[in-house]
């Protein structure tokens, strides 16, 4: 029986959890005649771990639901409680030793049922007590099932976007997977699992140097196991590094090996990962049909899981595909279908709403250049329009209105960064998320033909991220700044200078360019408080740029 028990937890961690379900099925009648409490704790912890794995909640809650129950019998019995009639027939050391295992997988898996409905508070509590469940005598077990929670906290946390959130699990995890030195079983399984999903997180991040060494660890450690899906989620997430850095040839290659074991798995959400992966690569190429067809595919399975925030980004991402063919009606229905996914998503945010509004931006601009004469197709991508035409003026009608969608939601995500202390998340945020926006919010003014709006979002990104003490008094203005450190303000992401009072990244007051106009940027920055709670600028006296 012990023999068989183990042969299924191996099953299991190679992923072919459909034997191991099947095997520790098999052993339910001779368990239930031998009458033995710790071999049916086993049964339940492991088909409650393959049904989590899965995704199969309902199930998962209904065997932790039995592997409780059955521990409270053995409580009850340890306690001499008169209803447990029945003799146990293993001794009362072996029954505390019961609880002391099967108590820990109960908690384990009830923080990851928690996080995988996105309750991140229950998960860290559940983690939390399973962290001060002993063990004694099964270290490389209990290192393997607190390290197994942590990571399923982190995962859902970035399913959420909060990855700012997830990094201290990473930490933890990363650093206990750094100590172990030894190639025992649950040592390879938290090793694999800790460096599929610390390589992705770092690809999600911008990370990308962290990531290739423990996606090439991990790769090596689940081949020389024999675990084809790992090695292909390896494969998988290096396909995704690949296309980030712009590496079509590559990505294609390495997603194509990745799909086999995968699909053969039945991973229905890496097999939508794929997909989507393909999709963008086929992208890249105009491959318009290609990419279609992959967003098909990518969409039908993540609607099947119920993962409503990745159909959010796939439909924003297939409203691509309409702009291309300026079929821009077709683009604003599959933003107006994101929006409904996600305003049905009870843990949405707003910076996925900012992002939304963004892109609906984006397609009120690309149709206004379409008005104007635009050929994205052309040899040479050139304007044709003539003001004071009707096709002009309504062009530029359409361009105030994606101003008002890009401009505050550029304004919000840029002043989101001031709140990061961490230097090397600040800058990532700026590269992955501000830094298009900005650029979006740039060329909508650009081709709005709007200088004062392009002047006034220069000077707020000339002296935005100002470093002060808090000791120093209310932060200076800019004509109380030496000239040397006004440029430098505007050729830098945050302005860093060497006075010594300037010492604290924050966002900078209001800023008064003309005495007879209202402060830059009010009326976007007005929207983006009010779309989205973000305040860009602080409540100190407004700055201003004349004596």
């Amino acid at each position: 029986m012990l023999a068989d028990l183990a042969r299924a937890r191996q099953l299991a961690f190679a992923s072919d959890e459909v034997e191991a379900h099947a095997l520790l099925m098999s052993l339910v009648p001779a368990i239930e005649e031998a009458d033995r409490d710790d071999w049916m704790a086993e049964v339940f912890a492991q088909v409650g771990e393959i049904y989590l794995v899965r995704s199969a909640h309902d199930q998962a809650v209904e065997c932790t639901r039995e592997l409780a129950h059955q521990l409270d019998q053995i409580a009850a019995a340890l306690a001499g409680d008169p209803a447990r009639l029945d003799e146990p027939t293993l001794s009362a050391p072996a029954l505390r030793a019961i609880l002391e295992q099967y108590v820990a997988w109960a908690r384990c898996l009830e923080s990851g049922l928690a996080a995988a409905r996105g309750d991140h508070e229950a998960a860290r509590t559940a983690l939390d007590a399973l962290i001060a469940e002993p063990m004694p005598g099964r270290p490389e077990e209990r290192r393997y099932l607190v390290g197994v929670a942590r990571i399923r906290c982190a995962a859902a946390l970035c399913e959420d976007d909060r990855y700012a959130a997830a990094i201290p699990f990473w930490e933890q995890v990363m650093e206990e997977v750094e100590r172990m030195d030894g190639d025992d079983l649950w040592s390879d399984r938290l090793l694999v699992t800790a460096g599929v999903g610390f390589g992705g997180f770092c690809i999600e991040t911008g990370r990308l140097a962290e990531a290739e060494p423990w996606l090439r660890r991990a790769g090596a450690r689940a081949e020389a196991r024999g675990w084809r899906l790992d090695v292909s989620r390896t494969q998988l997430e290096r396909g995704i590094a690949r296309w980030t850095v712009g590496d079509h040839i590559g990505a294609e290659h390495l997603l194509h090996e990745s799909y086999p074991a995968i699909a053969e798995h039945s991973r229905a959400h890496d097999v939508s990962r794929v997909w989507y992966h393909r999709g963008l690569v086929r992208l890249a190429v105009g491959d318009l049909p290609a990419v279609e067809e992959s967003w098909e595919h990518a969409e039908r399975h993540w609607r099947e899981l119920g993962k409503p925030l990745h159909v959010h980004r796939l439909l924003l991402q297939r409203s691509w595909i309409p702009i291309f063919r300026s079929n821009f009606a077709e683009a604003v229905e599959y933003v107006a279908r994101a929006r409904d996914v996600l305003d049905e998503w009870p843990r949405s945010t707003w910076l996925q709403h900012a992002r939304l509004d963004f892109q609906l931006g984006s397609i009120w601009r690309a149709d206004a250049l379409a008005d104007m004469g635009f050929d994205p197709n052309g040899e040479l991508a050139t304007l044709h329009s003539v003001p004071g035409t009707r096709k002009h003026r309504r062009a530029m009608r359409k361009l105030e209105q994606a101003a008002d969608l890009i401009v505050p939601a550029a304004l919000a995500v840029d002043a989101e960064r001031h709140a990061m202390a961490d230097p090397a998340a600040r800058a990532r945020w700026a590269t992955s998320i501000s830094a298009p926006m900005l650029a979006g919010a740039f060329a909508v003014a650009y081709s709005w033909d709007n200088t004062t709006l392009i002047s006034e979002l220069i000077e707020h990104q000339s002296v935005r991220g100002a470093f002060r003490d808090e000791a120093s008094g209310p932060a200076p203005s800019p004509t109380d700044l030496p000239v040397a450190v006004l440029p430098e303000a505007s050729r830098t992401t945050d302005v860093l200078t060497r006075e010594a009072t300037l010492t604290r990244l924050g966002p900078a007051p209001e800023l008064q360019m003309d005495p007879g106009a209202q402060p830059i940027l009010r009326h976007y920055r007005e929207l983006a408080a009010s779309r989205y709670g973000r305040t860009v600028t602080t409540d100190e006296p407004v700055w201003r740029t004349w004596p």
